[in-house]
């Protein structure tokens, strides 16, 4: 019985942990304020073999977001950030650079198609993860705030609520900034 007992309740703990685990997935419209350093430069190439780079982007408020079709915080974060990026399509400062961190793009393509994105939001392929490594990320899906300047000036650990109206205030106010 107390067998019995122990791994019903061990089955239980687990479900609870996993369910805080998957609801509580960051929900910071205040990202953790940075030191303003350089943002490390990366040229990766689009789905089409188009090259793209940061020095692309300058002037613009740029969003570099890492992410992979192998994490589930981000497989249920990108339909969000794509309907984030619709809503700011008619922002011209604004670059939005989505960084898949898989081998291929066929696993990218699968959940982020890049033939439907807004016209603010480039996919990019870092299948060696030299990129991600160059920022310092370590959890996936990440995601950094650089200004005009090239310079880093926020950043976000975990799955994002684009749809968040504090999160589009936030970002029209750092757009306000470049004008």
């Amino acid at each position: 019985m107390k067998i019995r007992f122990r791994g019903i309740f061990a089955v239980i703990l687990a479900a609870c942990a996993i369910l805080w685990f998957v609801t509580h997935r960051a929900d910071d419209t205040h990202p953790s304020r940075t030191e303003l350093r350089q943002a490390p430069k990366f040229s990766l190439k689009d789905h089409g073999g188009l090259n793209h780079t940061l020095e692309e982007a300058r002037g613009k408020l740029v969003i570099v977001h890492f992410w992979a079709a192998w994490c589930p915080p981000c497989l249920q974060e990108i339909p969000e950030l794509v309907e984030f990026a619709e809503k700011l399509q008619g922002e011209s400062k604004l670059q939005i650079f989505a960084i898949s961190l898989d081998e291929k793009w066929p696993d990218a393509e699968k959940i982020l198609d890049s033939a439907k994105l807004p016209k603010t939001m480039i996919s990019l392929l870092d299948g060696g993860a030299k990129t991600s490594e160059q920022y310092g990320t370590y959890q996936y899906p990440e995601t950094y705030l650089i200004n005009g300047e090239g310079r880093i000036v926020a950043k976000w650990v975990g799955a994002q609520p684009w749809g968040n109206p504090k999160t589009i205030e936030l970002m029209k106010a750092e757009i306000a900034k470049l004008q």
